[in-house]
């Protein structure tokens, strides 16, 4: 008895130093093959002359040249001149702003290369029906089999306003999570375009929420009125001053209201006697962004950090803090033309072990699960997550344009195929609750916390134009219990 904590612990870091040592290692050499590409062997150099854009009909020029890295005049290397130009493509391609980029180069006769940029540019403007599952995801959906665990209403997306990448986006959704939002981001708001403003408002409501987690699977309770109310507003500042860096500083107010019904089916849900929560979020976000693409990258390097501090009062004049910070990391490569391989990891530290119930959310949730365990949820406000992936391209990415609009926003798509071989890894420390239910009580049966989860798998991956994947995987974790499972995202 004594030994095994001190098992689990080894265990622990020497999977969380596989993971890392390599991803680290990656990182520092890709960052020095960035930040020094003039260390090559071609001596020549060639003048940028011209810069040509064709097909913008929308866009503005300025917000193309923003993601360039080069510029007119500019003398550069060969080998320099063709890994910006890929570059830069690249980042077009991640501003979400269009289907497809092709650059070219035309010398002149005074030796300068011109640079032609043909853009197709996406349809920015969405104004579509909601009618989407509501669960963790949709593998709990389908366990559950509950068509009242649906959400429908109406969903406009505006983006590229003005042709100056500004976007619009308004919710109005039904059924199971009632949400209203408005939101209006500005990237730009300076003449050296390395500011923007982001503002939102929303309020959430729900007559059904979990109060409780049982055997690793949240428990619910439906009521005639709204069970869980959420309020938010808020403001963010970023300020990118490169292509690949970004900083963010968020303020937010937020209200929970919730139903004293859920006090007393779990006393750890939130102090027995209020019935809210108000607090002020604070959050300083950084990033730095080196995929080759966003919605499935095959190369590149992602990193992010967020530090957030919450402060507040609940309804009984209780004070209520909570400071963590968030890390997420991964590299991929391509190991030939058809062979690629990917890692990440993601790790929380909360400094509050005694967290209401509907805030202390570790691994279960949105992104962040160990594939194998889509059915189950641990919770704390501590935990570590890595992922691995290797892949082989089954198709190549392929280009078809259908002739049915007529458009060329919606005929010209592009898909590809994907199969994938993949091991997880993950572990939620105790909360070590203090209230009167404590989440690791022996009664609820809760038992992955302080346990090294493990999942392994294959599965095929279906990529295609604007930023659409879906993941079929078949997936066994350390019960030797193995399932199906679908995913509407990239696992990295």
């Amino acid at each position: 008895m004594y030994f095994k904590p001190i098992h689990n612990s080894v265990k622990i870091v020497i999977a969380i130093i596989i993971l890392l040592v390599p991803i680290f290692l990656f990182a520092q050499e890709n960052t020095q093959n960035l930040a020094d590409p003039s260390k090559s062997a071609y001596v020549k150099k060639i003048t940028i002359g011209k810069i040509i854009l064709e097909g913008n009909k929308i866009t503005r020029s300025h917000i193309i040249s923003r993601e360039l890295l080069f510029k007119q005049g500019d003398s550069l290397e060969l080998k320099v001149l063709d890994q910006q130009l890929n570059q830069s493509r690249l980042n077009l391609l991640n501003t979400a702003l269009f289907n497809f980029i092709t650059i070219d180069t035309v010398s002149e006769e005074n030796g300068n290369l011109n640079v032609k940029i043909k853009m197709i540019e996406r349809w920015y403007l969405f104004p579509f029906p909601i009618f989407e599952i509501a669960d963790r995801n949709f593998n709990s959906w389908v366990n559950h089999k509950d068509w009242r665990r649906v959400n429908y209403g109406g969903f406009l997306k505006w983006s590229n306003l003005r042709g100056r990448m500004e976007s619009l986006n308004l919710l109005i959704r039904f059924g199971y999570d009632e949400r209203y939002r408005i939101l209006y981001d500005f990237p730009y708001i300076n003449q050296k375009q390395t500011i923007g403003l982001t503002f939102m408002a929303a309020l959430t409501q729900n007559h059904e929420v979990a109060y409780k987690t049982e055997a690793d699977k949240p428990l619910y309770y439906r009521g005639e009125n709204y069970m869980l109310k959420n309020y938010i507003c808020s403001t963010t500042i970023d300020y990118r001053p490169s292509i690949f860096y970004t900083w963010a500083f968020t303020l937010s107010a937020n209200r929970y209201s919730y139903n004293s019904k859920l006090t007393e089916l779990n006393s750890s849900y939130a102090p027995p006697s209020s019935t809210n929560l108000n607090f002020i979020q604070s959050t300083l976000f950084y990033k730095d962004d080196r995929r080759d693409n966003k919605a499935y990258p095959l190369r590149g390097f992602y990193t992010d950090v967020e530090l957030t501090t919450q402060n507040g009062l609940f309804s009984n004049n209780d004070s209520y803090s909570n400071l963590f910070i968030k890390n997420n990391l991964m590299v991929a490569e391509k190991i030939d033309t058809r062979w690629s391989w990917s890692a990440g990891s993601t790790f929380k530290i909360s400094s509050n072990k005694n967290l209401p119930y509907f805030l202390d959310q570790g691994l279960g949730y949105k992104r962040d699960y160990v594939r194998g365990y889509e059915d189950y949820v641990i919770d704390g406000g501590r935990y570590i997550l890595g992922r691995s992936n290797i892949k082989y391209n089954l198709l190549k990415p392929t280009v078809k344009n259908l002739k049915i609009t007529g458009s060329e926003k919606f005929d010209k798509i592009h898909y590809a195929v994907y199969f994938n071989i993949f091991a997880d890894i993950g572990y939620v420390f105790s909360t070590n609750k203090v209230m009167n239910e404590p989440l690791n009580d022996p009664l609820l049966n809760n038992k992955l916390q302080n346990t090294l989860l493990r999942g392994f798998g294959a599965g095929m991956d279906f990529v295609t134009y604007y930023d659409k994947v879906l993941r079929l995987e078949y997936t066994v974790n350390h019960y030797g219990k193995g399932g199906l499972f679908i995913h509407f995202e990239t696992s990295l």
